[in-house]
């Protein structure tokens, strides 16, 4: 396998503001424009493991990686306060100081196992440690559309639906928000909240809302009229114990049906 470069770049700018802990950059070939701390350690998490590093000494920079991750941080300076007395030939050191200077652009290559070239911009920033996620879209498709078509189909069907009711992170799936009401009637509304597309196949995600002060039970033949594609699996999670929507609340519906290029 072709190992990856991982560019990171340092811009001749500075940050001031109190920046977010973590980011999520989805690289898509363009360099990703990253404010770090200069001060505390930062850590990047790519999509595949990193074996090997290369950067410029200069930059007072430290690395240690870890798998997928990199721990950067830059490194302080010393500084020593000399006095020379009167009757003294020559000055003393008198006193130590840690200090962490800004610097300025800072160059970082970090070598991958998937067959990509990442490349940042990291800008020393007066903020906060950051943890900043790296995806890559185009290789996870191909890895989804692999697990696709070699994972026995059930097995699939079993693992999106989990995660979905999770609320766990679909891997090479493209996410759209959605927010449209598709069905209503005196007791319960329907809404159309999020769509998720993969490799082979499509998640469309629901809402329902019980109208009424009694609970309802919900059948997943209820459900069939909300699409007119071929339904792979309908699955409903309510949350509870008692396999209906409460009184007032909401329960959560799948629709997973097969993608349209390759029906």
């Amino acid at each position: 396998m072709r190992n990856a470069v991982i560019c990171i770049v340092g811009l001749s700018m500075t940050l001031f503001a109190k920046g977010p802990l973590n980011q999520e950059w989805d690289y898509q070939g363009v360099a990703l424009s990253v404010p770090v701390s200069f001060e505390q350690t930062n850590r990047i998490v790519l999509p595949s493991k990193i074996v090997s590093k290369v950067f410029s000494k200069e930059k007072n920079l430290e690395i240690v990686t870890n798998g997928n991750q990199a721990f950067i941080k830059f490194s302080p300076m010393v500084e020593t306060t000399k006095m020379q007395m009167e009757a003294e030939k020559e000055a003393k050191p008198q006193k130590q100081e840690i200090k962490y200077v800004q610097t300025g652009p800072t160059e970082l290559y970090l070598l991958a196992e998937d067959d990509v070239t990442y490349s940042f911009i990291l800008v020393p920033s007066k903020i906060d440690a950051q943890t900043i996620t790296v995806t890559h879209t185009t290789i996870q498709k191909k890895e989804l559309d692999y697990k696709e078509t070699h994972t026995p189909f059930r097995n699939t069907l079993d693992a999106l639906t989990q995660k979905i009711f999770s609320n766990k992170r679909l891997g090479g799936y493209e996410s759209e928000v959605r927010h449209e009401e598709v069905a209503s009637s005196t007791m319960i509304d329907i809404m159309h909240t999020q769509t998720f597309k993969g490799s082979k196949l499509t998640v469309f995600k629901f809402e329902l809302h019980n109208k009424t002060n009694k609970g309802i039970e919900v059948q997943e033949r209820d459900l069939m009229a909300l699409t007119d594609q071929p339904i792979y699996r309908i699955a409903l999670y309510y949350d509870n114990e008692i396999m209906e929507i409460p009184p007032y609340a909401k329960a959560t519906a799948i629709i997973i049906v097969a993608n349209d290029e390759v029906k």
